[in-house]
């Protein structure tokens, strides 16, 4: 078999664009690089990486799952906003149309922002790169970029893979770094493990404020960041429900059909439109007259409600606190404030 070395090819009338191989047997075309491991598709680890789903609202000041969905808000006794913000049009950065924000006004050690990868055998041992978009204030120490490998309820001790840093402006500038994932072997891996990355202030004590907006993140195998993995709205939604799905959300909003089971009962089923992660957990706002049924050419309002025999694709509502109908009777349940909202939650 014969080889060519070269390590470019282009047109002869112009000096722009080609096919360049660097030293490394890494190759571009027009400028964009290829991947150097793995697969063509779905190379990006992360989800909603493009920061356009948020089912639980576009804002929080509060610590946890909070506002942009898989994205973890860890105040670590500091002050934060995790909002959803949206590029004024034209200015977009690389075809994105949304990016997060956190913005801390009270900072402490490793307050930051992070996401649980399900699985720690989804990241393998050797190299990989991750990379986003990013402008704004550094944090005390530099903006940490870290990760962890958590081998599940338990199973082998964490393993933790130095943090690096960068330095942040107020231009959008792309950052790309590469981190050595250790090998999994001899660990005991059990349920819930994951992959870990996180994006904040490191182990510094500083509490000084920073702001951090970011977008366009992205974990991938391999030596080099490829651009961006664009997917469409509705594919990064259907991952995000895999963890958590909002069924309703605000004032009118009808979400379920059932019926009387007896005069004070009324259940209803619910089908996920995702098999989700696990088994979930109901999580919705309660209060008087927040929900109501109506059936019989009548309506019963009520405060409060439970999940029944959940299961990963369905579950069931019961709402026997405080409703009354007419045993047999068909209904559908609606939300009846701006404040009430109904989901599931399997977050790791």
């Amino acid at each position: 078999m014969s080889t060519i070395k070269v390590n470019k090819i282009e047109n002869t009338a112009t000096a722009d664009g080609g096919i360049a191989i660097d030293a490394s047997g890494h190759v571009t075309v027009d400028g964009q690089q290829l991947p150097t491991s793995g697969a063509l598709f779905a190379r990006n680890k992360i989800i909603n990486g493009s920061m356009e789903v948020a089912q639980r609202g576009t804002s929080s000041t509060s610590n946890g799952y909070v506002s942009l969905d898989r994205w973890f808000v860890n105040q670590s006794g500091g002050s934060t906003t995790f909002s959803q913000e949206t590029f004024a049009a034209g200015s977009e950065i690389g075809s994105l149309k949304n990016y997060a924000k956190l913005d801390v006004t009270t900072s402490s050690d490793f307050t930051h922002i992070r996401q649980l990868i399900e699985d720690v055998r989804t990241v393998p041992a050797g190299t990989v790169t991750v990379s986003f978009y990013a402008k704004g204030t550094s944090p005390a120490g530099g903006l940490a970029v870290s990760m962890v490998q958590d081998f599940g309820d338990s199973g082998s001790s964490d393993v933790d893979i130095a943090a690096q840093t960068v330095t942040l402006t107020s231009s959008w500038q792309r950052f790309d770094l590469q981190f050595t994932v250790p090998s999994i072997s001899g660990k005991t891996i059990n349920a819930n493990s994951y992959f870990q990355v996180a994006i904040g202030q490191g182990s510094n004590t500083g509490t000084t404020a920073f702001e951090l907006n970011i977008t366009g993140v992205q974990l991938e195998v391999g030596e080099k960041a490829t651009p961006f993995e664009h997917r469409s709205y509705g594919d990064e939604l259907a991952r995000c429900q895999r963890y958590y799905f909002t069924l309703a959300d605000g004032n009118n909003k009808q979400f379920a059909a059932g019926g009387y089971y007896s005069s004070s009962v009324f259940v209803a089923t619910v089908h996920f439109p995702v098999s989700m992660r696990a088994v979930p957990a109901l999580d919705y706002e309660t209060g008087t007259d927040y929900y109501r049924i109506w059936s019989n050419n009548t309506f019963d309002d009520f405060a409060a409600f439970s999940g029944l025999r959940t299961n990963l694709t369905s579950a069931g509502i019961d709402t026997s606190t405080g409703t009354g109908g007419t045993q047999g009777s068909g209904g559908v349940i609606t939300t009846l404030t701006t404040t009430a909202y109904v989901a599931w939650d399997a977050e790791l």
